[in-house]
């Protein structure tokens, strides 16, 4: 398949009332086209000229075997400088508050019941977008939270009750060279007004509005931390609102969608072991904020355990036109999934290298969706920023084109979306979907 029919075959997938056209294509790429019942009925390879070099460098015409070689992090785009190398967070699977649980229900109709069995109420959050009241529950004394579960169940058979799950942010290790992101989807440069009328939300660490990618742009940020909790110090938020709406800074491009507006939640606080943490009491209302303020798409660069509370307002997000694109998780290939990505209604994103390799710290399984850059990107922070890594920061490219697909008049379902996404697909690793890559990489460009 040559480029010209390339071009073509991209061309030809309709994006709604949003006009999007395809970046240059790569090597050794297989492209994937499907029919109205999301079957595969044909592919094509993409090989490229022996010679030729891609983004970071390396002939495209062959793959690279072994570990990635290590070129010096900056404080720019285009500035060497000393490689940033951060500990993985591991997939938070048992990681909850202590001596708390969560509950779903009517706390009139159970308040007595549950004084009389010893739980004291902390806690009662009406969310009323969703159709919900989560209520935040103290266990009674020399009682383990598993206990307490057990008891809640038993006396109240029909509400839903789990842990108060515990959310980590989905970064790791970086290393590699910098700004090589746009051009291996084929997002190219954008004009400060694309994505003009579009809302985003995101659920993260507070991002500083104050940065030079974020001051005057459209963003409206909250903080749902406790009062009596420290907010988290990072650069997480202020990282990913950077990809999603930034202004070009220091030879980076900016972000994906500069002239959208963005709401972010902040989340996180700065616990005794001096790492930021997230509970789900802060998830729940950073969501119904979201959800009461008609956002299209919610990016959650984010990874917890599964939680039956979670599930539900997962489920009842997306039905109310929530769309939510959230991070595979960076335990490792042999790691349980990570949540809220792993659920059915959620659109998935695992991360990539410049040589489309997959980052070796990300999750595998069934629920992997889609792959997009994840590794070495420059992202806004202290001191103008620092290359960073995980599949945090591969979400921003799915949820901007999520974005741009329901501004342009598709339905907000996940299934219709994630079909819609599947026309854009490359596939890497084997062929169709797969537990490394899901579908593979999403190329495109958009028309603003």
């Amino acid at each position: 398949m040559n480029v010209a029919r390339y071009f073509l075959f991209l061309a030809s997938i309709a994006l709604g009332a949003t006009v999007l056209a395809a970046g240059p294509a790569l090597a050794d790429a297989t492209i994937l086209k499907y029919d109205k019942q999301g079957r595969v009925i044909d592919s094509d390879e993409i090989k490229s000229k022996k010679g030729t070099t891609g983004a970071t460098g390396a002939p495209t015409g062959s793959r690279t075997k072994g570990k990635a070689r290590r070129t010096p992090a900056s404080t720019g785009p285009g500035k060497p400088g000393k490689s940033i190398e951060m500990k993985t967070i591991p997939n938070p699977n048992d990681q909850f508050e202590k001596g708390e649980v969560m509950v779903l229900g009517d706390p009139v109709k159970m308040e007595d019941k549950l004084k009389s069995l010893g739980f004291t109420i902390i806690e009662k959050v009406p969310m009323a977008e969703l159709g919900l009241t989560a209520i935040r529950l103290k266990i009674p004394k020399r009682m383990s939270e598993r206990q307490a579960l057990s008891i809640l169940r038993s006396n109240f058979p029909n509400i839903i009750s789990d842990m108060h799950t515990v959310f980590d942010l989905s970064q790791g290790p970086a290393a590699g060279s910098s700004d090589f992101a746009i051009r291996l989807v084929g997002w190219g440069r954008v004009a400060p007004t694309c994505g003009k009328g579009v809302r985003i939300g995101m659920i993260d660490t507070y991002p500083d509005t104050k940065h030079p990618m974020l001051k005057g742009q459209k963003i409206v940020a909250f903080n749902f931390v406790p009062k009596d909790k420290r907010p988290a110090v990072s650069d997480h938020g202020t990282g990913i609102a950077g990809l999603l709406v930034g202004k070009p800074y220091r030879g980076s491009p900016g972000g994906l969608l500069p002239g959208a507006q963005l709401l972010a939640g902040g989340i996180f606080e700065k616990r005794k072991d001096g790492k930021p943490r997230g509970n789900l009491m802060a998830f729940l209302k950073a969501i119904n904020w979201l959800a009461k303020n008609k956002v299209s798409v919610v990016n959650l660069s984010i990874a917890g355990s599964k939680n039956k509370v979670l599930t539900k307002v997962a489920s009842k997000s997306v039905k109310s036109g929530l769309i939510l694109v959230a991070a595979a998780g960076n335990a490792g290939p042999g790691a349980k999934p990570a949540y809220p990505a792993a659920y059915s209604e959620v659109v998935s994103v695992t991360a990539l290298d410049g040589r489309r390799r997959i980052y070796r710290h990300a999750n595998r399984g069934k629920y992997i969706d889609f792959a997009a850059p994840g590794v070495a990107i420059w992202a806004a922070g202290k001191r103008g920023g620092k290359l960073q890594s995980g599949t945090s920061f591969a979400v921003p490219f799915i949820t901007s084109l999520v974005a741009l697909l329901v501004h342009g008049g598709n339905p907000r379902d996940p299934k219709v979306l994630r079909a819609k996404l599947r026309g854009y697909v490359q596939d890497l690793g084997k062929p169709g979907k797969d537990t490394d890559f899901g579908f593979g990489m999403v190329r495109v460009r958009p028309s603003c």
